[in-house]
């Protein structure tokens, strides 16, 4: 497995959950029954969003309306509280979350897609030093020793 750095894990995380909670909305869950498979799903590479579900759940077992259980978790990353208005904003208005969720995963794909590309372009400067300094001289070496072995078989003979 490659390893990532932590905010690409977090961010694919998160749409790896809102994945899921689509797929449990569609087959026929409510919001909160969906909520409830999160902390059940050990699938996540980070398991960050599913303490946070963990305790919005908590939060609203004790009576907390579920949109102030969300609310209450904001400021913890900005993806997250995207996350939290598109909640928020269907339990408040009556909105599809199925719908807020499927716009919000593809906004993330497509940020999580343009910050791969980004890590991409800099892995040519980042192995220009290593190629520079131990890869082509190294080549050189080794062809510039057979070449000079080989003149050195002719002048000698």
């Amino acid at each position: 497995m490659i390893p990532m750095k932590s905010d690409v894990k977090k961010k694919f995380s998160l749409i790896e959950m809102c994945d899921f909670l689509i797929l449990c909305l569609n087959s026929g869950m409510n919001c909160i029954g969906a909520l409830n498979q999160i902390p059940k799903m050990h699938l996540l590479k980070d398991p960050t969003y599913q303490k946070m579900i963990e305790k919005i759940l908590n939060q609203y077992s004790v009576g907390v309306p579920i949109y102030e259980a969300f609310e209450g978790c904001q400021g913890t990353s900005d993806d997250f509280d995207k996350f939290i208005d598109a909640v928020v904003f269907s339990q408040k208005f009556g909105n599809s979350l199925c719908d807020n969720l499927k716009n919000l995963s593809l906004s993330l794909q497509h940020s999580l897609s343009q910050h791969v590309d980004e890590l991409a372009a800099q892995a040519s400067t980042k192995m220009l030093f290593p190629l520079l300094f131990f890869i082509f001289p190294t080549i050189f070496v080794v062809f510039g020793a057979s070449l000079l072995w080989d003149f050195m078989d002719q002048v000698i003979n």
